[in-house]
């Protein structure tokens, strides 16, 4: 009988081109799948800020009778980092009524480009009050990612385009 004296199975080698193909794989997939995760971020906070230019346009059209004050204007007061629900013909910042949105850390409003930096909505027509068809957007910045949104707000108060 001959006796078989080959090893076999894998050299080092092979396991160090096996494993660092592995790496190279994962990290790529990483990075691929943490992309959308990321510019959700900033599409997330525009949508949310729209979905507050509507909620107060809608309680300037309807009065708002639940906070025992008919017939006011409410409207959105712009910081760099945060923008403020206010309730009246302009925002005041002792105002009791006043209720402040702070960004994600990696978001800004990079351009205010409205009139006093807010936007009122006349009571009963929900138009934006002093509209000025030059001064109508926000830029919504996202530092970590390098993306901007704008939002152009038109005389009726409604987010037009989303950029």
């Amino acid at each position: 009988m001959k006796r078989n004296n080959s090893h076999t199975g894998f050299t080092l080698i092979e396991m160090m081109v096996v494993v660092g193909v592995l790496l190279v794989l994962f990290l790529l997939s990483n990075n691929v799948s943490l992309r959308p995760q990321q510019a959700t971020s900033i599409s997330s906070a525009v949508d949310v800020l729209a979905a507050d230019l509507a909620a107060q346009q809608t309680s300037s059209m309807s009065g708002n009778e639940s906070s025992g004050t008919v017939n006011t204007s409410y409207g959105i007061y712009f910081q760099t980092d945060r923008y403020i629900l206010f309730r009246g013909a302009s925002y005041a910042p002792a105002g009791t009524d006043n209720f402040a949105v702070q960004l994600a850390n990696t978001l800004t409003f990079s351009s205010i480009n409205l009139p006093n930096n807010q936007v009122v909505f006349a009571t009963g027509s929900g138009t934006f009050v002093n509209y000025d068809q030059a001064n109508n957007t926000v830029v919504v910045y996202d530092s970590a990612n390098n993306l901007s949104k704008t939002l152009r707000i038109n005389s009726y108060g409604v987010v037009e385009s989303l950029q």
